[in-house]
């Protein structure tokens, strides 16, 4: 089986950071936004990185064999699978919101700050998510469309919550990497669970599915984030404890 680069996307918050480490601990370089990233993004925007790409030919992934980057997303309808293989990482999406609250990406007021160049990722490929003005709204809406996208591209799909031999195993495999389970396991064992938020999701303050609700005020919305969540194996509405290996953003 020939190789193929893997690409892991999802939506922000939701353990990209933390899949770039395993995979490189697992002995494939692997970055993290390097390949889709702001410094690029920031410099041509989105539609035109897409158009030269169309125009000129294979992206330049430089000595990376993998990347895992959110702001990838809107690149997935003209990469091709037969050369990339894409996984789709997804979070509980309150899990997430929480995570955002504390970052402030989505805060009206943020503008201008060093959110700026992913804040134009989303208006550039998503704008109707800024017709919402609470941030928890304009959440929602953007980890709907992001993760819709995933789940329409991305024939493999891991739970950031569930990451474990067997599904980190799989991955590799899907790019033509067959690895020993101790080699996968010493990569799962060497990044911390809270290497993202660098333990300040401790503090994160819980945002609830009525909150979220609330924020939209838009029933197709809300409709559309909630079977998204069910695809990807959340059922919201059955409240659930955090497991003990949680992987925190």
């Amino acid at each position: 089986m020939d190789r193929k680069k893997i690409l892991v996307v999802g939506a922000g918050r939701s353990g990209t950071g933390f899949m770039s480490k395993v995979i490189t601990a697992a002995g494939i370089p692997c970055g993290h936004e390097k390949v889709f990233g702001t410094k690029t993004l920031s410099v041509w925007g989105v539609d035109m990185r897409i158009a030269l790409h169309r125009a000129m030919g294979p992206i330049d992934w430089e000595e990376y064999q993998a990347e895992s980057s959110w702001l990838a997303v809107p690149w997935l309808s003209v990469l091709d699978p037969k050369q990339i293989a894409m996984v789709w990482v997804v979070r509980n999406p309150l899990k997430c919101a929480a995570s955002f609250r504390r970052i402030g990406m989505f805060d009206p007021d943020a503008h201008g700050t060093g959110h700026a160049p992913y804040l134009n990722t989303v208006l550039q490929f998503a704008p109707g998510v800024f017709r919402y003005k609470p941030w928890l709204g304009r959440f929602a809406a953007y980890w709907t469309i992001w993760n819709e996208v995933c789940a329409d591209r991305c024939p493999t799909t891991i739970q950031i919550e569930g990451l474990g031999l067997e599904r980190l195993g799989f991955l590799c495999r899907c790019a033509g990497f067959f690895l020993d389970d101790e080699v996968l396991e010493r990569a799962l064992g060497s990044v911390p669970s809270d290497y993202n938020s660098r333990g300040n999701a401790a503090q994160d303050e819980p945002v609830t599915l009525e909150q979220v609700e609330e924020a939209l005020d838009d029933e197709y919305m809300f409709e559309r984030f909630l079977s998204v969540a069910e695809y990807a194996g959340y059922d919201l509405k059955e409240v659930t404890a955090p497991g003990p290996a949680e992987v925190k953003a």
